[in-house]
C-alpha cells in the first residue's frame, strides 16, 4: 500500500510541475547579431585537403600570444583586436578597421589584422565559426584555417 501511495504522490508531482518554455530571441546571421566581443578557443588547420587539426597549442601554426586576445565587432562597421595580457611582437598591440557582413555570410575585414576575408560556416549569437581558405605559397595547394570563437 505505501509503494502505490509513494507512486501516486511521486506521479502527482511530475504531472505538476510547470515547465516554461524558455525563450530564446532569433539567432540568424546578421551584422547587427554579430556586434559584441569574442575570444579564440580554438584554431584548426588543413593543408592540400588533409583533415582539420588543431594548432590552438602550436606556435607553429598559431602564435600563443594570440590565445588572450579579443575581437571587438561595433555596431558602427569598426573592429579592434587587443593583445591583452600577453604582446605579440613584431605585431602591433592593437589591430582596427572595419568589418562588413556581405552576400550570406562573407566577414570582411578591412585594416591591420592577419586575413581580410573569412566565411562564417556556423553562428549562434555565443559562438561563431570562421573559416579561411589561401593558396600555399609557391605551390598548387591552399591550406585552411578555422577559428572557434566564443562571445565573452
Amino acid at each position: 500500500m505505501k509503494k502505490i501511495l509513494s507512486i501516486i504522490i511521486v506521479a502527482i508531482l511530475l504531472t505538476s510541475c510547470r515547465r516554461d518554455k524558455i525563450l530564446l530571441p532569433e539567432c540568424r546571421l546578421t551584422a547587427t547579431n554579430l556586434v559584441g566581443f569574442y575570444k579564440i578557443i580554438d584554431v584548426k588547420f588543413s593543408a592540400g585537403g588533409s583533415a582539420l587539426t588543431s594548432v590552438y597549442n602550436n606556435p607553429t601554426y598559431f602564435a600563443q600570444c594570440r590565445k588572450d586576445d579579443v575581437l571587438f565587432l561595433g555596431s558602427n562597421g569598426n573592429f579592434g583586436v587587443n593583445d591583452n595580457a600577453t604582446i605579440c611582437n613584431p605585431r602591433s598591440s592593437n589591430s582596427s578597421g572595419s568589418w562588413s557582413l556581405s552576400g550570406v555570410n562573407n566577414l570582411n575585414f578591412v585594416g591591420n589584422i592577419e586575413g581580410e576575408s573569412f566565411t562564417v560556416e556556423n553562428f549562434t549569437c555565443i559562438s561563431m565559426e570562421l573559416k579561411q581558405t589561401a593558396p600555399l605559397p609557391n605551390t598548387n595547394t591552399s591550406f585552411t584555417y578555422v577559428y572557434y570563437l566564443d562571445r565573452l
